[in-house]
């Protein structure tokens, strides 16, 4: 996730009131990190072991949604990625379900429509965050579909 992404997620937040947060792909734990501990957080990620950086952490498939016992939270945040998933629908459903009932979603997701995107995909056949999957795709390595 590029750095001015991250700041506009901190920016956002800083500006709303919560106590309690699912950051959902938690990938390397930046979200934690940066916050400081100004809430409860709770984890999910298929790839990456962030146990050190959670009140609670799943190790769980998101295209299988969210684990049943995670519910209740003001925020979750699912940064960057919508783009690893078959269903990403799946898991909208499973982080309205996960809400209270005033708690609000941050979704990022790659910026493919901006100039550099558009002349590398030109270029190479494929976006700067999305590299090619030809003769790469190994098990247990999260890929952009």
């Amino acid at each position: 996730m590029q750095e001015s992404s991250k700041q506009a997620v901190l920016q956002y937040l800083r500006t709303r009131s919560f106590r309690s947060v699912l950051d959902a792909p938690s990938g390397n734990a930046w979200l934690p990190r940066a916050l400081g501990g100004t809430a409860e957080m709770d984890g999910v990620d298929l790839y990456v072991d962030g146990r050190a950086h959670y009140r609670r952490f799943w190790r769980h498939d998101l295209d299988e949604g969210l684990p049943e016992d995670s519910s209740g939270y003001d925020a979750a945040c699912c940064c960057e990625g919508l783009a690893y998933l078959g269903n990403p629908l799946a898991l909208l459903r499973h982080f309205f379900r996960s809400l209270s009932p005033e708690g609000f979603l941050v979704i990022t997701t790659p910026n493919v429509w901006y100039p550099q995107a558009r002349l590398q995909f030109w270029w190479r056949g494929f976006f700067p965050s999305f590299p090619p999957l030809a003769d790469r795709i190994k098990p247990g390595t999260p890929m952009h579909i």
